[in-house]
């Protein structure tokens, strides 16, 4: 959803990390965003479409075997959110939701995904990381850490909080990882999350 969100200039965050990589992996697109303009209005205009389409194919196919994302679903999403094509049901996709097989047909991507939501969640950070490069650090912030206990003993969501923090620490290069706790809180923390997250 943050991705998602325009900035000043009215580009998303997604575009304003994609486009330099973009001109990094093809130098001959010249500026990148005066590309991407010519490239969307080329898609709206129907004779045109087809030959944006296919630009915007090659650009992120030669972005896919740079960053080596093999991630084909995420690309093929990127691709409609560029070309401003399927927008809803694309950001619907980034975003996680589940969407019927017609949409999902429509956007060209895979109906039959064997891996639960959580994997996907997890597959899709660790795409995002890798696509943002190395240069452009990914910050994720995790406030009132201690909402995950549904009552005082409850130590699970805290487990599982502290094996995710692990996992992100130990698979991505490029994120900043910041915790909010109430300092009272550390205890219980301590208590539920093993040495080696926790560290």
């Amino acid at each position: 959803e943050d991705l998602l969100r325009p900035t000043a200039d009215g580009r998303s965050q997604l575009e304003r990390i994609l486009l330099p990589r973009i001109a990094a992996v093809c130098p001959d697109i010249g500026e990148p965003g005066s590309w991407l303009e010519r490239v969307q209005r080329e898609a709206r205009n129907s004779s045109a479409a087809s030959a944006a389409t296919d630009e915007m194919e090659d650009v992120l196919d030669r972005l896919d075997q740079q960053t080596r994302l093999d991630d084909r679903d995420l690309m093929v999403v990127i691709g409609h959110l560029l070309l401003g094509r399927f927008r809803r049901d694309a950001r619907a996709w980034l975003r996680g939701d589940s969407l019927p097989e017609n949409s999902l047909r429509q956007l060209g991507l895979n109906a039959d995904q064997d891996y639960e939501a959580e994997e996907r969640a997890r597959r899709m950070v660790l795409s995002l990381t890798r696509l943002t490069g190395p240069d452009i650090p990914l910050v994720i912030c995790f406030d009132q850490v201690e909402a995950l206990q549904s009552h005082q003993n409850d130590l699970a969501g805290l487990y599982k909080y502290g094996q995710m923090i692990g996992f992100l620490r130990d698979e991505t290069s490029n994120t900043l990882l910041i915790s909010c706790i109430l300092s009272t809180f550390l205890p219980t923390l301590r208590q539920a999350i093993i040495s080696s997250d926790l560290d």
